[in-house]
C-alpha cells in the first residue's frame, strides 16, 4: 500500500518540478501514525462493544492521554519518519512486521528491533494464541459468536 501512495505522490512530486507546471507547488509525503490507545470518549465506547477476546489480549496496554500521543506523532513528523507510532510497544510491534518497507532514517534501531522482536515473538505469539484458544473453551461457541460483544454468557 505505502508503495503503491509513494508512486502516486512521486508522479505529483516530478509533475511540480516540470516545466510545463503553472506554479510552484511544495512536495508532498505520505506517513502513518499508528497511535497506542487514546484515553477518549471514543475508546470508552469502544470498549463497550470490543469483543471479549481482544479485552483480553490488550489488557497490558495502557492507553494515554490524547497530548502525549499528539506530541509523539508530530515528534515522528518532525524525523520524517514514515510508520510513526506513538509508544515502546508500537515501535516494537512495527519493527516486527515491517519486511521489506522502509525503514525510519538510517533503519539501524527498527533492524534491531525487528531482530529482537522476532526472538520475542516466538513467546509473545504462542502465549496471545494460548488466551484466545483458553477464552474459546471457556465460553464456547455462543460466546465467541454473540452479536453483541459487550454481554457475556
Amino acid at each position: 500500500f505505502r508503495w503503491c501512495i509513494c508512486s502516486e505522490f512521486n508522479m505529483y512530486n516530478g509533475a511540480r518540478e516540470s516545466k510545463k507546471s503553472p506554479a510552484q507547488y511544495p512536495p508532498m509525503y505520505n506517513h502513518i501514525i499508528l497511535p497506542a490507545g487514546i484515553e477518549t470518549p471514543g475508546l470508552l465506547q469502544e470498549n463497550e462493544t470490543k469483543h471479549p477476546v481482544t479485552k483480553i489480549l490488550e489488557e497490558d496496554d495502557k492507553p494515554y492521554p490524547p497530548d502525549s500521543i499528539a506530541r509523539s506523532a508530530i515528534r515522528g513528523l518532525e524525523r520524517g519518519d514514515y510508520m510513526i507510532t506513538t509508544q515502546f510497544l508500537g515501535h516494537l510491534m512495527r519493527a516486527s512486521m515491517m519486511g521489506g518497507s522502509p525503514r525510519n532514517g538510517w533503519g539501524i534501531s527498527d533492524t534491531v528491533m525487528g531482530w529482537i522482536t522476532y526472538i520475542a515473538w516466538l513467546f509473545i505469539g504462542p502465549d496471545m494464541e494460548r488466551k484466545v484458544y483458553k477464552y474459546g473453551v471457556e465460553h464456547g461457541l455462543d460466546g465467541v459468536c454473540v452479536a453483541n460483544s459487550g454481554s457475556s454468557s
